[in-house]
């Protein structure tokens, strides 16, 4: 059915379409998602209300099979549902994270895509304002909430252990930014929104992580831990170019608390060769060239500018660079709380150092 100006605007109401994206809509929607919505306007209803009120209408085209149309658009991102299987329009965000992940830019031009992830960008903002604030004033944290903080590798492993069940995700940012060739499916989250990831091993998952760190990726715990010890949310394989948290901490002046800074490099200039590969290696330019005598040239640190990522540590071949590890704030990090807790399932030192054995692992990149 063509989609009037009228529909369209209506439609758009419902799920929080800007306003930008109004020539675009089919690109992201097909015809008869847009009638569902349009028919549930704004309520929550069961599968069978909804085939009773569509079959009732006068909309032209109702699926053949309504049950799974509405798993398929719920899986698409294009509906929420409830606990009691009722449902409901989802907002153009949710509807733009999974198409960005799993669909295709098509023929978008380039300054549509800059508004989108402009507008996902303050939407991203304004949702963790309150914790920016809290950050700011340096509040204790609520561990049940998710806080991003860098992880070294042998505690990000430890991370991978304490968990139930790791499922593999492409990189919403990545898929959303598109500012890198890094790989993309690097996100190990530890539950399976909409059924939609790959539930892999520890194993596996840990040598997917390791592959990402090779890359020059960082790892991010994105966590929070119930009040029953329960881990959730992710493990993130972050670079600088499209990482969300990265670029609401340059926004808001955050560089050290989001995602959280818990170590320091320390760079011995008497011990280093001036080899280049950390300079290579740091997304944040903490080590930089300097002119040296002669026309050479030698590495240069600015402390100032590290995230204690810990990517410098692991391609050192002269043992210069260390790492510092920084006392918490008061807003401590929750990944950093619970190693320290008495349950101990997050113990770094009992962690294994030594990357897993080769895994042949087919990354898409973009």
């Amino acid at each position: 059915m063509p989609t009037t100006s009228t529909r369209v605007g209506q439609f758009s109401t419902l799920v929080g379409l800007p306003d930008f994206l109004f020539p675009w809509v089919d690109h992201f929607y097909e015809s008869m998602e847009i009638e569902l919505i349009s028919l549930l306007n704004g309520d929550a209803l069961d599968g069978e209300t909804i085939t009773d009120h569509w079959v009732a209408s006068t909309a032209v085209g109702v699926p053949h099979d309504v049950k799974m149309f509405l798993e398929r658009s719920y899986k698409r991102g294009v509906l929420d549902r409830d606990s009691q299987h009722r449902y409901s329009a989802a907002n153009f965000h949710t509807r733009y994270d999974i198409w960005a992940l799993f669909e295709s830019w098509q023929d978008i031009p380039d300054d549509i895509k800059y508004l989108i992830n402009a507008w996902e960008k303050d939407y991203y903002q304004d949702r963790h304002r309150p914790m920016v604030a809290d950050l700011k004033q340096d509040h204790p944290r609520n561990t049940a909430e998710r806080w991003p903080e860098y992880l070294l590798l042998h505690e990000a492993e430890a991370l991978i252990d304490a968990v139930a069940h790791v499922y593999l995700w492409p990189c919403n940012c990545r898929a959303m930014m598109g500012k890198c060739r890094k790989p993309i499916y690097t996100c190990l989250r530890f539950s399976n929104h909409r059924d939609l990831g790959w539930e892999i091993s520890k194993h596996r998952a840990k040598a997917i992580m390791h592959a990402a760190n090779s890359k020059g990726l960082m790892q991010s715990g994105e966590i929070s831990v119930a009040p029953d010890g329960t881990v959730g949310g992710a493990l993130c394989n972050c670079c600088a170019d499209c990482c969300f948290p990265d670029q609401l901490a340059r926004r808001e002046g955050l560089e050290r608390l989001w995602p959280l800074s818990r170590y320091l490099a320390v760079h011995d200039h008497a011990a280093c060769d001036s080899c280049g590969r950390c300079v290579r290696r740091c997304p944040f330019d903490a080590f930089l060239w300097q002119p040296a005598d002669a026309g050479s040239r030698r590495v240069h640190y600015r402390p100032d500018r590290c995230r204690g990522c810990g990517l410098c540590l692991s391609v050192c071949p002269q043992g210069a660079v260390s790492l510092q590890h920084l006392p918490p704030p008061t807003a401590a990090g929750v990944v950093t709380w619970y190693l320290h807790t008495p349950q101990g399932r997050l113990d770094p030192q009992g962690a294994s150092r030594k990357p897993p054995s080769p895994t042949q692992i087919d990354f898409e990149t973009k």
